[in-house]
């Protein structure tokens, strides 16, 4: 009997990526802590920004800004700022959740088309579901690094309403430009 082993991998590959997932992730929720890259982190409806040497400037939905522990005084201008910073951080969160739960379903095609293209002795039909839900990722990702690129744009707007707050700003161009293929003039949004 012949064996394929490019496909027992991908279906190896597969299952043990939809097991981990089942039971190592829990579902998001609004208080949850979640961290997103080395930039910012999620936790208890705040938003961290992460600075190089891993202090955190806490902001808040109100656009309030805690840095080590003291409540900066901001004028409205200055809360507007950190207040989209604020909204452009969770709406990154959601589109990084997205992608992740798109890449848990490609998964679990992958897995089911294996099973089943194996057991019907057609296994040249395998990859053809399993690359439209590919593709579908792929859209969750340019929307993801749109984001990423308005999150890049709000924290510079913030870094300059509030000086105090430029050691927290660590998302550079390059990690904006650089998200999901790097070429920035595809469809974001």
């Amino acid at each position: 009997m012949k064996t394929n082993r490019p496909l027992i991998a991908l279906f190896a590959t597969a299952l043990l990526t939809v097991s981990l997932v089942a039971c190592g992730a829990p579902e998001f929720r609004e208080d949850s802590s979640a961290s997103v890259d080395r930039h910012i982190k999620i936790s208890d409806g705040r938003v961290g920004a992460i600075a190089v040497d891993r202090r955190v400037a806490w902001v808040d939905a109100n656009g309030g800004i805690e840095l080590e522990g003291q409540q900066l005084s901001l004028d409205g201008a200055q809360r507007l700022r950190s207040s989209d910073y604020h909204v452009q951080a969770l709406a990154l969160h959601q589109q990084a959740i997205q992608v992740a739960r798109q890449g848990v379903k490609v998964a679990s095609t992958a897995v089911s088309e294996v099973v089943s293209g194996l057991a019907s002795g057609n296994p040249d039909q395998i990859g053809k579901k399993v690359d439209e839900e590919a593709r579908l990722v792929e859209e969750h990702v340019q929307k993801m690094c749109g984001q990423l690129v308005r999150l890049k744009a709000s924290q510079d707007a913030l870094s300059e309403a509030v000086p105090a707050f430029s050691a927290y700003a660590t998302i550079e161009a390059s990690t904006a430009e650089n998200c999901g293929s790097g070429d920035t003039s595809r469809k974001q949004g």
